[in-house]
């Protein structure tokens, strides 16, 4: 995607960028898929494009203090490589989430760190076609907004908010069997 601290650009200046990569892989699988008997898989690069995109929605903008470094897993680590940031916003997820939803997440085995969490849960609502209203409830949540996200952030512009939202619902055309394990 664009690594905003990298290039040192001003934040807004990654938003294009992430509509971008947003509105053209969901065309492209609308393009694809909409007039097939068929779901859209992980296998699909789109799909893959698409979550990417979202993930980097959520992403955008975070507070520093729910960026960490990385504090394990499986990546093998030399010792001239810096910790790669890990973004934590699955408490904010799971304010607007179901509770079997949370739970499911919470107990899957091959799962084991926020990110891997905040992920699945992306696919898991999109699988079940409830990003759309998940979005709409998290963006009716100011205050949890402002603690965890910048005034610049994508999510905490009323205007991006309602470009999300009704650019969401051209999901509603496809059937998603996204892996989220």
């Amino acid at each position: 995607m664009l690594s905003v601290v990298e290039n040192e650009l001003d934040p807004r200046a990654a938003i294009p960028v992430i509509k971008k990569k947003l509105v053209g892989s969901v065309k492209a699988l609308q393009k694809q898929y909409v007039s097939l008997d068929t779901a859209v898989t992980s296998e699909d690069g789109d799909a893959n494009t698409m979550c990417r995109a979202l993930e980097a929605v959520f992403i955008h903008g975070l507070h520093a203090k729910h960026i960490r470094a990385e504090s394990g897993g499986k990546r093998k680590k030399s010792a001239h490589q810096r910790p790669l940031p890990q973004p934590v916003f699955w408490p904010l997820l799971k304010a607007v989430s179901h509770k079997h939803i949370i739970l499911e997440l919470e107990h899957l085995t091959f799962v084991s760190t926020d990110v891997g969490r905040c992920r699945a849960w992306l696919r898991l609502a999109l699988n079940d076609g409830l990003m759309e209203c998940y979005l709409k409830l998290l963006l009716q949540e100011q205050a949890r907004l402002r603690e965890y996200y910048q005034p610049t952030a994508l999510l905490r512009d009323p205007e991006e908010g309602e470009f999300l939202l009704s650019f969401l619902q051209g999901l509603t055309s496809l059937s998603l069997s996204l892996i989220h394990i």
